[in-house]
């Protein structure tokens, strides 16, 4: 269930607590921020697990696709009260992207009570999320009603530009480290190169988990649109 609490709205699952954080989505266009990814963060007792933890906890006790389905609202909720609101963007779990019935996967009480039109959300899915023609619906079917769509984890286990082609998001999200392990020195002319051509698809790219000097300025050397990390 979900109750107020001091930082925001709290969804209880058990005796954990689940709670909102949400990270810049930096845009080099603007030079600025242009929305944040919301990053479900749980809690037992008066300690912050982390990521890994998290997902390993929700699982042991059943308990993963309550926090899921939990987690829009949530989100939705706690970002009405920010001030710097731009685009929110939210992960979906794979389970709805092939199920019609289940969309849009969204509380519509928060579009009136909340303030929020479709343009403000960005819907993320795995880039392995369901078969292509099943992706491809829930793409069209989401941008029709006026959402942006996300792909994620895109080269995580290949680079599968035939994909992005039949899928049309309107971003790609990139891990690079996965490209640093295969690429090496040549990362940046990698990371650059599957930039421009995601660009010829239509996409912008979003690169992720950066998190350190010389992997932002490798970064900054491509066409990357927009940043995400620490």
């Amino acid at each position: 269930r979900l109750r107020d609490a001091r930082g925001g709205l709290v969804a209880e699952v058990d005796d954990l607590s689940l709670g909102s954080r949400f990270e810049p989505l930096f845009s080099r266009a603007h030079g600025r921020p242009v929305g944040h990814r919301a990053v479900l963060e749980v809690w037992r007792g008066g300690e912050c697990l982390g990521a890994e933890r998290a997902r390993t906890e929700l699982s042991e006790r059943g308990v993963m696709d309550r926090a899921t389905a939990l987690s829009t609202g949530l989100h939705m909720g706690n970002y009405a009260a920010c001030e710097d609101r731009g685009w929110l963007l939210l992960e979906l779990p794979d389970a709805v992207v092939g199920h019609p019935t289940l969309w849009p996967p969204l509380p519509q009480d928060l579009f009136s009570s909340a303030g929020y039109a479709p343009h403000h959300i960005v819907l993320e899915i795995r880039a392995e999320a369901a078969g292509i023609e099943q992706m491809a619906d829930f793409v069209r079917y989401h941008k029709a009603l006026g959402f942006a769509v996300a792909l994620s984890e895109f080269g995580r286990q290949q680079a599968d530009l035939g994909r992005v082609w039949g899928i049309r998001p309107d971003i790609v999200s990139i891990s690079p480290k996965r490209l640093v392990d295969g690429a090496g020195e040549h990362f940046p002319r990698v990371l650059g190169a599957l930039a421009r051509v995601l660009h010829e698809c239509g996409a912008m790219v979003s690169v992720r988990d950066i998190d350190d000097p010389a992997l932002l300025a490798s970064v900054l050397a491509t066409d990357a649109d927009l940043l995400e990390g620490s």
